[in-house]
C-alpha cells in the first residue's frame, strides 16, 4: 500500500474500520507527500512485512484515541531523503513492531508518544539508525511507554536524542547510547515516576558520543555492568541531579 508514492496521498483509517496488506510506504518518492490517520477504538491497520514513513519523501503517521497499528519492521525516515513523523496518542493507541523500530533509518525521523500511548519492539530499537541519520523520541506523560524486547541503540552510527518524561516509561534489554564512532546519542530522563528499565548492560559512548541525563526524579534501572566511554576515542558523560 502506498500513500504518497510520488504525488500527495492520505489514508484515513477510524471509527472501527480496518485495512489489511503486505506492506506500506508512506512517503515513498522524492517529493512525495503521504498522511495517514488511525483513529479510535477498534480502528487498525496491519502491515505483515514492513512499513517505512518517510521513505524517500515525507510521511506522517498518526495514531489516536485507541488505534492500532502493526508490521514487522518500522521505519521513520528510511532512506537519506525520507522525512518521517509518527504520533501515537491516548490510551489504547498502540503501534507494534515484531522486528525492529527505526527512528532516522538514514534520514529523519520524529516518534511522539503521549497522553498512554504504547509502543512495542520485540527486536533492536534504533534512534538515528545509520550515519547521517536523524532521529528524535518523546515520551510524555503516566502510561506513555516503550518496550524494547531487545537492545535499545541511541545514536547508533546517526544522532539519536531520547526523552522520557512527566511519568513515562521505556524498558529494554540493553542499551547503547553512542554506539559507533560516528554515534552521537542523548537520553535524557526527567520528572517523577519518569523510568528507564534496562535487564542487561548499559554503554554510554560505546564508540561514539554518548549523554544521559537523568533529573527531577526520573528513575533509570540497570540490571547488569554501566561502562562509560568504552571504546578508544569515545566520550561517555553521565549526570544525575
Amino acid at each position: 500500500l502506498y500513500v504518497g508514492d510520488a504525488g500527495t496521498g492520505t489514508l484515513t483509517i477510524e471509527d472501527g474500520g480496518s485495512v489489511s496488506n503486505t506492506f506500506s510506504l508512506i512517503g515513498d518518492n522524492a517529493g512525495s507527500v503521504g498522511t495517514a490517520t488511525v483513529s479510535g477504538s477498534g480502528s487498525s491497520w496491519s502491515n505483515s512485512d514492513y512499513l517505512y514513513v518517510g521513505e524517500n519523501g515525507t510521511g506522517t503517521l498518526n495514531i489516536l484515541d485507541g488505534g492500532l497499528v502493526s508490521n514487522v519492521n518500522g521505519y521513520a525516515g528510511r532512506n537519506s531523503n525520507g522525512d518521517g513523523t509518527i504520533t501515537v496518542s491516548g490510551t489504547g493507541s498502540t503501534w507494534t513492531s515484531s522486528g525492529i523500530t527505526a527512528i532516522g533509518g538514514q534520514g529523519t525521523g520524529m516518534l511522539t508518544v503521549s497522553d498512554g500511548g504504547t509502543v512495542t519492539t520485540a527486536a533492536n530499537g534504533f534512534v538515528g539508525a545509520n550515519n547521517g541519520s536523524t532521529g528524535t523520541v518523546t515520551f510524555t506523560g503516566t502510561g506513555s511507554s516503550w518496550g524494547v524486547t531487545n537492545r535499545l541503540y541511541v545514536g547508533n552510527t546517526g544522532q539519536g536524542t531520547m526523552t522520557v518524561q512527566e511519568g513515562a516509561a521505556v524498558t529494554s534489554d540493553g542499551a547503547n547510547i553512542g554506539s559507533d564512532a560516528t554515534g552521537v546519542g542523548l537520553l535524557n530522563i526527567t520528572g517523577t515516576g519518569s523510568t528507564w528499565t534496562n535487564t542487561d548492560t548499559l554503554n554510554v559512548g560505546s564508540s561514539g558520543t554518548g549523554t544521559m541525563t537523568v533529573s527531577n526524579g526520573g528513575v533509570v534501572t540497570i540490571s547488569s555492568t554501566v561502562e562509560l566511554g568504552g571504546g578508544a576515542g569515545s566520550t561517555g558523560t553521565v549526570t544525575v541531579t
